[in-house]
């Protein structure tokens, strides 16, 4: 019997252990670790990827780990032979006329094209009947003779797209419920913080503002409760921040610190609930809220566009990246991930003159910013109608230094200084 002493206390990936499968204990791989508490694991023998709370794994009893490391695996990661096809051809009519073939069928059978050892992937000719002598039976000449994928041009679309992406592994017990990949390093943990000192000078240069609204664009037609928005404090207050996107100093993405750890805990909720869930058909709609896999992780989104070959353009709402998913990645965002504000909130350096920033100016910007924790000098705020179209205008200051704090503006403005005296 498998008891509490077994805990797992130090997971990492690769790590062998049990978990349990449909009410019985069964071998598992640790993939990925999301911070101290959720992972992903794979059930080794059945193919199967799921994502667990630490707690939920138990380590190898001693009388039974010999013999359990040395039997192999015995779920194999297959792949369709001969399919000169590209991702995006998958759309639903394949992936439901391959699932309609095999799923479930009991006199499968395969032969062996190749062996990819590099990606441990076994490249094979599929049969659903014992007749594996005649290639013209395979599931892989029928497809590549049909006319399933027939592709369509990769052009935007302003609402719905019928296509989907489709990735299998096949076992010989069932299909895999999902593929589990690696998010971005802010979705599992916190970057460590260093020392915040109070910023008693006021920055050289540029005058406080009142806040000022920008246009007012159409709000998502959708009737699903917004999160609440952000709340500033007034202008010339501090705020410790994280700078998760630097483009140039015209445009960065900010993360404020005091729900940094919350965050962390909506993306562990996300991971565990939307990875136990199953796919069910969505229509994706542009300007609208969903969940989205990215990577290896579950994320806050806004829908910017759909494309015909089953990927969909998306806005990380609280990371502020501009991501391609396949549109299989998407699910509804239930409302209790909607209570959490959007922690991503554009920003732009204040004091300095607006100009049109050349990239090695944006490098340099990026340097001295991009991952880190600062401190941001709120000089105003930009309101709009949505919540990721508001913007603020700030300092950033680095204060990690004993001796002095960095005002990033006044690097910026030498900068450009020095490349308006070499022309």
């Amino acid at each position: 019997m498998v008891t509490s002493e077994f805990l797992v206390s130090r997971p990492f990936c690769g790590k062998g252990c049990l978990a349990r499968y449909k009410g019985k204990w069964s071998r598992v791989e640790i993939t990925n670790l999301h911070g101290s508490r959720v992972l992903d694991i794979l059930f080794i023998d059945v193919g199967v990827q799921a994502s667990v709370e630490v707690f939920e794994l138990r380590e190898i009893p001693p009388p039974f780990l010999r013999d359990l490391m040395a039997i192999p695996p015995q779920a194999v990661k297959c792949c369709l032979a001969d399919l000169a096809v590209s991702v995006g051809s998958w759309t639903p009519d394949v992936v439901q006329w391959l699932r309609e073939k095999v799923l479930n069928t009991t006199d499968c059978s395969m032969k062996v094209a190749k062996v990819d050892e590099t990606k441990r992937c076994i490249y094979v000719h599929l049969f659903t009947d014992k007749n594996f002598h005649d290639p013209a039976r395979s599931l892989n000449h029928q497809m590549a003779q049909s006319d399933l994928f027939k592709q369509q041009p990769d052009v935007f679309l302003t609402s719905h797209s019928p296509a989907k992406i489709f990735t299998t592994t096949l076992s010989s017990k069932g299909p895999s419920t999902g593929d589990y990949t690696n998010g971005s390093p802010m979705s599992t943990s916190s970057p460590a913080k260093p020392h915040l000192r109070r910023i008693l000078s006021g920055p050289r240069g540029g005058n406080k503002t009142t806040t000022r609204p920008l246009g007012t664009p159409s709000p998502p037609s959708s009737s699903l409760q917004l999160p609440p928005l952000l709340e500033f404090p007034s202008a010339g207050s501090n705020i410790d921040v994280y700078v998760s996107v630097a483009c140039h100093p015209g445009h960065f993405v900010l993360q404020p610190w005091r729900d940094m750890c919350k965050l962390v805990v909506l993306m562990g909720e996300m991971i565990l609930y939307y990875n136990k869930t199953e796919e069910k058909p969505l229509n994706i709609e542009k300007d609208q809220i969903y969940a989205a896999k990215v990577e290896n992780s579950w994320h806050r989104v806004l829908v910017k566009g759909v494309l015909t070959n089953g990927l969909v353009s998306v806005y990380e709402l609280d990371y502020g990246k501009h991501e391609l998913v396949s549109c299989t990645q998407l699910r509804p965002l239930i409302k209790e991930f909607r209570q959490l504000p959007f922690q991503a909130i554009t920003a732009q350096l204040a004091g300095l003159k607006p100009r049109q920033w050349s990239e090695e100016a944006a490098i340099v910007f990026r340097n001295h910013v991009e991952k880190k924790p600062l401190v941001a000098q709120l000089e105003a705020v930009q309101e709009a109608t949505n919540p990721w179209d508001r913007k603020l205008m700030v300092f950033l200051v680095d204060t990690s230094q004993e001796e002095r704090d960095i005002w990033v503006h006044d690097i910026m403005a030498e900068f450009a200084e020095e490349l308006t005296n070499e022309l």
